[in-house]
Formats: C-alpha cells, structure tokens, sequence
C-alpha cells in the first residue's frame, strides 16, 4: 500500500473525493494510486497540497 492510499483512506476519503480535488478523473487518480502511472507535476503538487506531505514520501511503498 502506498503512503498516498493509507493517507486516503484515514482520511475517509473515496478515490472519487480526491480525484475532484485535484481535478482528475477517478480511473486516472486509481491508476496513480497504484503506481501505474505518473501524475503529471501539477498533478504532483495538488496531492502534496492536498495531503500536506511531499511527492517522495505520498509514493512510498508500505507494507
């Protein structure tokens, strides 16, 4: 799991929720999540915004 989907979710927050937060669509914000794509730097800095955590330590995987 990474430090972004544990962040999400102790939130509260739904994929949907943070994909209009950030201003993506909901399959592109999962595929971000999952580490299957790369979020483009505006993207990057919405969810460090967002989750008041830098693009480094949101993308971390944890067990």
């Amino acid at each position: 799991m990474t430090v972004l989907k544990r962040k999400r979710l102790a939130r509260g927050l739904k994929n949907m929720d943070v994909a209009v937060k950030v201003g993506v669509s909901e399959t592109y914000y999962s595929k971000i999540e999952n580490l299957t794509t790369q979020p483009n730097t505006q993207v990057i800095k919405r969810l460090e915004k967002l989750f008041a955590t830098s693009a480094d330590e949101l993308f971390k995987i944890e067990e």
